[in-house]
């Protein structure tokens, strides 16, 4: 409630043995199964833990190409389904798993066999409407937003004409956001893509986003700081 940093007990400490990290770089909360995903990058796994005990429930995946593997997984998103969406960074790939943790492979098979498709997935977003739900891909390379149904198969791209060097990504209500650490500012579109323009009041770098229980955006600079709350209700300018 004051707001003070600190580590979470029986979570890090660098290392390759269960619960320790190298280069943790995503979170996601599972609300069907209340659990805490941590995308343990430099070890190229997915850990899991209980986010009352903090205890470790489970680790997904080894360092490999083949499906489950992963090479420096970057960041987590989940669908209504309880299925989760994983950037497999080095693999160039977003892979997903059912609520078990089975892979699901179909899903980035489909993505492949389009002509239009992401080079360097960097991050994921998934917006649930009703009994549906969006999955959004940043990618490093093209500079440029996927969005895709559940199944891989594409609805829309966009982006391209404004982002630099995107990292960070998150949708809420009809708006989405996505952090530029070449402008040093946040774009915010439209779910269909429509720019509305850069946030007002904010010039920095992003390396993540995320939306908090009252709707405010959360932006993490990168730093040992803790996160930026920003209000959803300010002002937004294209020129």
């Amino acid at each position: 409630c004051d707001a003070t940093l600190s580590p979470v007990p029986c979570m890090g400490g660098e290392g390759k043995q269960p619960t320790q990290f190298l280069e943790p770089c995503g979170l996601l909360f599972h609300p069907i199964r209340q659990a805490l995903f941590v995308a343990d990058s430099g070890n190229h796994r997915i850990q899991i833990f209980d986010p009352r005990s903090f205890q470790l429930l489970g680790i997904w995946g080894e360092l490999g190409t083949d499906d489950g593997h992963f090479n420096k997984p970057w960041s987590l998103a989940g669908d209504l389904e309880g299925n989760i969406y994983v950037v497999d960074s080095e693999n160039n790939r977003v892979q997903k798993f059912d609520v078990q943790g089975n892979v699901v492979p179909a899903f980035w098979e489909t993505v492949k066999k389009q002509k239009d498709k992401p080079n360097q997935p960097r991050d994921v977003a998934i917006h649930e409407e009703e009994d549906t739900s969006k999955v959004y891909i940043l990618d490093a390379s093209l500079q440029k937003v996927f969005m895709y149904d559940t199944n891989g198969n594409l609805l829309h791209t966009f982006g391209s004409e404004v982002l630099k060097n995107s990292m960070g990504i998150v949708v809420t209500g009809q708006s989405l956001y996505v952090g530029d650490n070449d402008k040093k500012c946040l774009h915010k579109f439209k779910q269909d893509g429509e720019y509305i323009g850069a946030a007002l009041g904010y010039e920095g770098p992003v390396a993540a986003l995320a939306v908090d229980v009252n709707g405010d955006l959360l932006v993490h600079t990168g730093s040992s700081l803790a996160p930026i709350r920003l209000s959803q209700e300010g002002g937004y300018g294209k020129r």
